[in-house]
């Protein structure tokens, strides 16, 4: 009673691996896609829960396989960092922390250096944001209150030296 299959209409067959024998979802769950004509299974999604509700890391594979995002649940609840990556499925895209009423966004180039932080509070920009040059040297921070410039606006020359400063 640990599997379920489910068929589509296209050449695929779905598999959910997990405990199905009890009222609740308890423990590690993942889901499988049979595609035809290959018939080896590939993991898409693997996720955990604690009393029916997303509790831990939920996983994402893409067709060949490979890690496409990680991102991690309490009580149904995105909480911690969730992370995107690369078609090489271990150089971060971005990712996002959450913590209750506030998310840090990060973006990386294709090599993984972090490119830009943005914070948010209540779904606002509130806080420092920054942007860093490919090498990682920062380039600029920038104060917001409720998504406005508020505070100082730095813009840096590759060197470290600032260029522009100016109060808001």
């Amino acid at each position: 009673n640990r599997t379920t299959h489910v068929k589509a209409e296209l050449d695929l067959l779905l598999c959910i691996v997990g405990d199905f024998s009890k009222k609740l979802k308890n423990g590690k769950y993942q889901t499988f896609v049979f595609l035809q004509p290959q018939k080896k299974p590939v993991k898409i999604w693997e996720q955990d829960y604690v009393n029916d509700k997303l509790s831990g890391n939920w996983k994402t594979y893409n067709i060949e396989g490979t890690l496409v995002s990680e991102e991690m649940y309490e009580d149904d609840n995105l909480q911690g960092i969730s992370r995107f990556y690369q078609i090489d499925g271990r150089t971060p895209m971005s990712e996002i922390e959450y913590s209750t009423n506030k998310i840090i966004e990060r973006e990386y180039s294709d090599s993984g250096v972090l490119l830009q932080e943005r914070p948010y509070v209540n779904g606002k920009l509130n806080g420092t944001g920054t942007r860093y040059y490919e090498d990682g040297t920062l380039m600029e921070e920038v104060d917001f209150t409720n998504s406005e410039f508020d505070g100082h606006y730095k813009y840096f020359y590759p060197n470290g030296k600032i260029w522009v400063e100016t109060i808001y």
